[in-house]
């Protein structure tokens, strides 16, 4: 299946840290605009501290996206 996110559905994901999104985006072929890393980097301050995640598990998380 292929499937267009978009930066919404994204940050939900990092924000939720639920695994059902980890394990959605592996069995699926997901698209992104390419604006949407610049978004990333642009709000990874609020998106760690929403996730209450720390840098390492983020930067984890943005190599398995990007």
């Amino acid at each position: 299946m292929k499937i267009v996110l978009d930066s919404n559905i994204l940050f939900s994901a990092l924000i939720s840290g639920k695994e059902i999104y980890l394990d959605i985006l592996q069995k699926i072929r997901a698209y992104t605009p390419d604006f949407i890393f610049l978004e990333i980097s642009k709000y990874e301050e609020r998106i760690i501290k929403k996730a209450k995640a720390t840098k390492g598990v983020f930067s984890i998380c943005k190599r398995i996206i990007l």
